[in-house]
């Protein structure tokens, strides 16, 4: 190669490098025109946590107003004293349950709700601490339930029907008493149930008499697949429901549904985790965690506490996915 030849090509080596220098130099300087500034807020970063009374007030009224106007009104006593109970106790209960700040605002939303507990009573129900560990969950449920204003849980059973009409339960062992004097044994007919023994008596029997008060989150416990019905029956129970919500002309946040297990059974999982599709996240939680195992790992951590985080946590979880959450930013104060 001739010594031209070899200066031409390191002339051009180094006018190709310039070029892309000075391209990439030209790019990052419109990627620097186009980026917002540091100090400007992004979406996530101005999202409004409400705190007083009247953030709390206007956070919970925009839930009412795009999931649950049928039930209250503008001026509703119960909202009002929510609203301001929320704002009083709402740095407690972040603290109490060692929550994300985002969070606690959708505990005061819970309250909004009455908690119906479809328990599995089935046979398998006796093995190990399954019992024990159900007794313990339908307790902190109560406690998140009464977290911003006095209330409890309604506890229904699969196999027995002797508690209905059930009145709603409060004192935590009472409840505790409730799940482990219930005999157990039977069939885990989750689909079939949860139609009989929640939506129809506490939503669409309550609508028939015009005595519809409240919305209800429905949780369902069990510690096993169907048994005695089509596996379909289960999401074909929620979609049920959501879809005559809507006849009825109720949003369908109206009800919302969670579905959690005990047990080790890998037949269990397999059905909890075929709930988790597409089709049904808007409509149904089914929650990954197998919660006596969770509770054993926060009982030898003795973080008990973080236990009922885990469920606040879930519950927010439920509501994020079924119901339209009201984000507020400073300044957009309208509901």
């Amino acid at each position: 190669m001739s010594p031209n030849s070899d200066e031409e090509e390191e002339f051009l080596d180094k006018l190709v490098k310039d070029i892309v220098d000075q391209f990439f130099t030209e790019f990052r300087l419109q990627l620097r025109d186009l980026a917002p500034d540091d100090d400007s807020p992004t979406p996530m970063q101005s999202e409004f946590i409400p705190e007083t009374e009247k953030d709390y007030q206007e956070y919970i009224w925009r839930y009412i107003k795009r999931n649950l106007p049928r039930f209250y009104e503008r001026g509703d006593p119960f909202v009002e004293n929510l609203v301001t109970r929320a704002a009083a106790c709402s740095r407690q209960i972040t603290q109490e349950y060692d929550l994300d700040r985002k969070v606690t605002p959708k505990v005061a939303i819970m309250g909004l709700y009455d908690f119906v507990i479809l328990c599995d009573d089935s046979g398998s129900m006796k093995k190990g601490t399954r019992i024990q560990a159900l007794a313990d969950v339908c307790q902190r449920i109560s406690h998140i339930a009464s977290a911003i204003h006095p209330q409890g849980v309604f506890l229904r059973f699969l196999n027995n029907q002797s508690d209905y009409p059930c009145e709603m339960m409060s004192d935590s062992e009472a409840i505790r008493a409730k799940i482990l004097s219930t005999r157990y044994g039977g069939f885990t007919q989750l689909g079939t149930m949860l139609q009989t023994n929640i939506t129809e008596p506490f939503i669409f029997e309550k609508y028939e008499r015009k005595e519809l008060k409240k919305p209800i989150i429905a949780v369902v416990i069990t510690d096993g697949c169907p048994t005695k019905e089509r596996r379909e029956m289960f999401q074909e129970a929620v979609l049920y429901c959501k879809g005559r919500l809507t006849e009825l002309k109720y949003e369908p946040a109206s009800v919302i549904f969670l579905i959690s297990r005990i047990g080790d059974d890998p037949e269990a999982e397999f059905f909890l985790s075929g709930l988790r599709t597409k089709a049904l996240e808007e409509m149904l939680y089914s929650c990954p965690d197998q919660l006596d195992k969770r509770r054993h790992v926060f009982r030898r951590a003795e973080k008990n506490s973080e236990y009922s985080s885990r469920l606040i946590n879930m519950f927010a979880t439920a509501l994020d996915g079924q119901a339209e959450m009201p984000t507020l930013r400073p300044g957009d104060r309208s509901v």
